[in-house]
C-alpha cells in the first residue's frame, strides 16, 4: 500500500513539472509558434463614406504638403503637426461646405466698416417702421413708448414692441466686452476692456456721474487700468465703501450735479460736462459713465451744442436712459436726441434693460421697462484706444 502511494506521488510530481516547463517555453516562443494575426478583411464601403472623387476641395490627399496659403482663406492657422496620411474619420466628418471668406481675421478698419454697414441697416429699418406707423395712424403725433399693441410696419404684419426695439445696439464692439462692477444694478458693460488694460502710453481719464452708494465699477476700473477717475453726485457725500485706500490717489469725488446749464448758485451746484472738463483741465475723456435719473437728455443736448461740427471728446459712453417723463420725453423727442448723438459718430454697441422698475412697482404703467443701459463707442474719435490694432 505504501509502495503504491509513493508511485502516485512521484507521477503527480513529474506531471506538474512537465506542465510548468511547457508553459515557460511557450512564453518564449520556443515550443509553440506565435499566434498568427489574421489580416484585416476588406470592408464594404459605408454608404456615408465619401469617395475620393467626392472629397471637398479643402481636404488634401497629402496633408504634409499643405501650404500656409491654403489655410489663409479659412481664417485657420496651419497646424504645427499633420499626420502622414489623412484619417478616414476626418474626411467623413469634414463640413459639406468650406468656411467662407467672411471668417478671415479682419483688421480694425475692416471690422469698423462691417459694423457700420450693420448699423446703417438698422437705421433704414427704424425709419421704415416709423414711416409705416404714421401711414397707418396719420392722426397720431407720436408713437407710444410701451403701447402693448402690435405696431404696423414691423416684419410679419406687426409685432408687440417697446421703444427700445427701435434702437438696437447694432454696431459690434470690435474687441471683448465685459461687465465690470457688481452683477446687479450698478455694474457696467465695457467695450474692449482688454484694450484699456493694455494702455501704457498715457493715463486714462474716466468720468463717473451718479455714484450713489455703489463704487464697485470705479474700484474695478482702478484695479484693472492706470485710469484716474473723476466722480460726481449731488445726492451723496463721497464714494461707496467698495473703493479701497490703495486707489484713493487716483480717485476724486465732488458733490455736484450734471446739467444742461451751469447753476453754481444752487446747493449743491450743477455744471455742464464741458465746464467740468475745463475745471479739470481735460480736453478728452476715455470712458464716460452717466446715470443721472433723467437729466441725461438736457445734459447731452448742451454737450452736443458745445461741440457742434466737431468730434465729441469721449471714447466710450456708458449711459442709463430713463423714460419717466412722457410729456417732455416722448418718442419724437427721444428719436431726435438719439439720432443727433449718432450724427456725431456715436454708435450703440451694447444694451441691458434694467428690470428693477418692473419688479419693485406693482401698478401700471410704472411697471414698463423704462430704464435701459446703453454702451456707445465714438467712431470719429482719433484718440480712442479701441481703434488701435
Amino acid at each position: 500500500m505504501a509502495t503504491r502511494s509513493s508511485k502516485v506521488i512521484a507521477f503527480s510530481f513529474w506531471l506538474t513539472a512537465i506542465f510548468f516547463i511547457v508553459v515557460l517555453f511557450s512564453r518564449n516562443g520556443t515550443v509553440l509558434p506565435p499566434t498568427q494575426k489574421v489580416p484585416n478583411q476588406a470592408l464594404p464601403p459605408s454608404p456615408k463614406t465619401q469617395s475620393s472623387s467626392e472629397k471637398p476641395s479643402f481636404v488634401h490627399d497629402d496633408l504634409t504638403n499643405v501650404e500656409e496659403s491654403d489655410y489663409a482663406d479659412y481664417g485657420t492657422p496651419r497646424p504645427s503637426f499633420v499626420p502622414d496620411t489623412p484619417s478616414p474619420a476626418v474626411i467623413q466628418t469634414a463640413p459639406a461646405n468650406p468656411p467662407t471668406t467672411s471668417s478671415k481675421i479682419l483688421n480694425i478698419s475692416q471690422r469698423m466698416d462691417r459694423s457700420e454697414r450693420a448699423w446703417q441697416e438698422s437705421i433704414d429699418t427704424r425709419h421704415e417702421i416709423k414711416k409705416q406707423y404714421y401711414l397707418a395712424k396719420p392722426e397720431s403725433n407720436s408713437i407710444p413708448l410701451f403701447d402693448g399693441q402690435r405696431l404696423p410696419g414691423f416684419p410679419g404684419g406687426g409685432a408687440y414692441y417697446t421703444i427700445w426695439d427701435f434702437f438696437p445696439p447694432s454696431y459690434s464692439c470690435p474687441w471683448d466686452i465685459q461687465r465690470v462692477g457688481r452683477f446687479a444694478d450698478g455694474g457696467k458693460w465695457v467695450c474692449g476692456l482688454s484694450k484699456y488694460e493694455e494702455e501704457k502710453e498715457r493715463n486714462l481719464v474716466i468720468y463717473s456721474f451718479g455714484v450713489e452708494q455703489d463704487s464697485a465699477f470705479e474700484e474695478a476700473m482702478l484695479s484693472k487700468t492706470n485710469a484716474e477717475i473723476f466722480a460726481y453726485d449731488f445726492s451723496v457725500d463721497g464714494f461707496g465703501g467698495q473703493l479701497t485706500a490703495d486707489h484713493q490717489n487716483r480717485s476724486h469725488f465732488t458733490k455736484v450735479g450734471l446739467s444742461g446749464e451751469d447753476e453754481m448758485s444752487k446747493s449743491p451746484p450743477f455744471y455742464t460736462l464741458k465746464s467740468l472738463m475745463k475745471l479739470n483741465e481735460h480736453d478728452y475723456i476715455d470712458i464716460l459713465k452717466v446715470d443721472v435719473e433723467g437729466s441725461e437728455y438736457a445734459a447731452f443736448d448742451r454737450f452736443m451744442d458745445d461741440f457742434e461740427n466737431k468730434p465729441l471728446p469721449i471714447g466710450q459712453l456708458m449711459i442709463e436712459l430713463h423714460l419717466f417723463d412722457d410729456e417732455n420725453v416722448n418718442f419724437e423727442r427721444f428719436y431726435r436726441w438719439w439720432e443727433r448723438l449718432e450724427s456725431f459718430g456715436m454708435r450703440p454697441t451694447w444694451l441691458e434693460v434694467n428690470l428693477i422698475q418692473t419688479i419693485l412697482v406693482s401698478s401700471a404703467p410704472s411697471r414698463d421697462p423704462r430704464c435701459t443701459e446703453y454702451v456707445w463707442v465714438n467712431t470719429m474719435d482719433p484718440k480712442s484706444v479701441l481703434w488701435k490694432d
